[in-house]
C-alpha cells in the first residue's frame, strides 16, 4: 500500500516537472502548491496568507488528518503571528520573483527553516503551539537578518534542536510563549 501511495505521488508530480523548462522557480513552486492543495480542505486559499497556508499543508503532507488541524490553527493565530508567517513564507529569495497568490515587496533574505516539516508533524497534538513557535523562529531570524531591498538570497535556519524537543507545551513554556 505504501508503495502504491508513493507511486501515486511520484506520478502526480509529472505535470509540474514538465514545466521546468518554461517557468521561473517561483512560478513552478506556486503551480506545485496549487496542484497539491487537497480538495478535502475546500477552495484554494486567497490573499496574502495563501502561500503560507499552502506551504504549511505541504509540510504536513504525510499526515492528511493533520492538515485541517493546521489550517484551523493558522486561522486561530494572533494577527501578528499570522502576518509573520504569511510574509516570511511568501518570500522567494530570488531577485524579481514573487508569488502571484501572495506578492511581497521583494528584498530579503528569505528563510529556509530546516526541519520545519518534521517539527510541524511532531506538533500535530497542538498545531496552534507549533505554528506559534514557527512564527517566533521567523521573527528571531528577521531580527538577525533585517529585511533589505539590496539583500536577496536565502538564509538557512536550523531548528533541529526544537524538533528534538518531544513536548511542544514545555518548549513553549521554556520559550515564554505561554497561553496555549
Amino acid at each position: 500500500m505504501l508503495l502504491l501511495l508513493c507511486s501515486c505521488r511520484f506520478i502526480r508530480s509529472f505535470p509540474v516537472v514538465q514545466q521546468l523548462a518554461t517557468l521561473t522557480e517561483t512560478e513552478l513552486m506556486e503551480h506545485f502548491l496549487v496542484e497539491w492543495w487537497p480538495d478535502s480542505l475546500g477552495p484554494l486559499p486567497t490573499g496574502s496568507e495563501a502561500v503560507a497556508l499552502m506551504r504549511l499543508v505541504v509540510q504536513v503532507q504525510q499526515s492528511p488528518a493533520a492538515q485541517p488541524k493546521f489550517v484551523e490553527a493558522f486561522h486561530s493565530l494572533s494577527d501578528d503571528d499570522r502576518a509573520t508567517l504569511a510574509t516570511e513564507m511568501a518570500m522567494t529569495g530570488i531577485d524579481g520573483q514573487t508569488y502571484t497568490a501572495s506578492p511581497t515587496n521583494g528584498g530579503g533574505p528569505a528563510f529556509l527553516v530546516y526541519y520545519s516539516p518534521a517539527f510541524l508533524r511532531q506538533s500535530v497534538s497542538n498545531a496552534l503551539a507549533g505554528l506559534r513557535v514557527l512564527a517566533v523562529v521567523y521573527r528571531a531570524a528577521r531580527e538577525l537578518f533585517p529585511l533589505s531591498a539590496d539583500h536577496v538570497g536565502c538564509v538557512t535556519v536550523y531548528i533541529d534542536q526544537l524538533k528534538a524537543e518531544a513536548d511542544i507545551e514545555s518548549l513553549c513554556a521554556t520559550a515564554g510563549i505561554g497561553n496555549l
